[in-house]
């Protein structure tokens, strides 16, 4: 840590220096480097007691700092819940209002309920102070090891092996032919013979290559 502060201030001392090589805009106004100035993180130049075991150290730090990161993110996901549900009777309560308006009666209800929607508005503007402020507070907490990683993406991928595709023994691609033969051997002799002149080899052959292009997509 203290030698990340070092070389940080070295950079801040060089770009003071050199402002035109330093990111500075066009209106010269000198980058903000103050994010950088609130870091929580632990390396092995930090100081500890020779008794204590430094391991152990900086997993008691961290496990603390986790408890705390939890407790104040269940604080403000209780806060933005409690935010909702104010709103969400503001506008019950609203829309009851306009109704009673409409009815032009009922001069006591749409009193009482005129008092209840400025005190919900009320409450409203409290919950949305607080909630600024835990916005703001948020902010202000010190980068750790746990919010300055960040994945930019996450993409898994396995090999899988192409699936093997067995063939057919000798035996198996008679059966296929004999099977085939006895089911279609009348229409194979009817269209053999509508056209006398082309049961001959070369008919055969042109027959026997057209259905083996055939064959992938069947």
């Amino acid at each position: 840590m203290k030698r990340f502060k070092t070389c940080l201030g070295s950079l801040q001392r060089c770009c003071r220096r050199h402002p035109s090589q330093s990111g500075l805009g066009r209106q010269g106004k000198m980058v903000d480097y103050s994010m950088w100035d609130h870091i929580e993180v632990s390396n092995d130049e930090d100081e500890a007691h020779p008794n204590i075991d430094r391991a152990s150290l900086f997993h008691w730090q961290h496990q603390a700092r986790g408890q705390r990161m939890e407790q104040f993110q269940k604080e403000k996901e209780e806060l933005d819940r409690v935010c909702h549900e104010c709103k969400r009777k503001v506008a019950e309560c609203q829309r009851k209002l306009k109704e009673l308006e409409v009815a032009e009666g009922g001069k006591a209800e749409l009193g009482r309920l005129q008092a209840k929607a400025q005190q919900l508005r009320k409450e409203d503007r409290g919950w949305e102070q607080k909630l600024e402020e835990m916005h703001k507070k948020e902010k202000s907490m010190p980068w750790n090891v746990d919010t300055l990683r960040k994945d930019g993406f996450s993409k898994s991928m396995v090999n899988t092996k192409p699936k093997k595709v067995e063939e057919d023994s000798e035996e198996v691609r008679e059966q296929k032919h004999k099977t085939f033969v006895e089911k279609y051997e009348k229409q194979t002799k009817h269209f053999g013979m509508l056209v006398t002149g082309m049961t001959a080899k070369s008919t055969c052959q042109t027959t026997s290559t057209w259905c083996a292009r055939r064959q992938p997509t069947t």
